[in-house]
């Protein structure tokens, strides 16, 4: 992550792709968060969560600094200009060495 000093914002220096459906080489795609409900069944004062869940094989190498040190980036991407709400209820990573 570096700031960018003509917006002053900071931004982030990995290739995650674009948009929703492309996948880079620091993050992937792996599905949308769809609930599966109409906008009439929604009620955003008491909304209905539904678990979902999604299992994903990155398909890049990643490779840890000299002290063995490795990031995980998880996030959302979305282009919907409405409330969204969404909770990672737990993320389970597999490492498996390059040999």
């Amino acid at each position: 992550m570096y700031l960018d000093s003509a917006t002053n914002y900071y931004l982030m220096n990995v290739d995650k792709g674009s948009g929703n459906s492309d996948s880079g080489e620091s993050a992937s795609v792996i599905g949308d968060i769809a609930n599966g409900l109409s906008a009439d069944e929604i009620d955003i004062e008491n909304p209905t969560y539904v678990s979902l869940k999604r299992q994903h094989k990155h398909e890049y190498t990643a490779t840890a600094s000299p002290d063995g040190e490795l990031w995980l980036l998880v996030g959302t991407d979305s282009g919907f200009e409405g409330l969204t709400g969404i909770y990672y209820q737990s993320i389970a990573v597999t490492l498996n060495p390059v040999k």
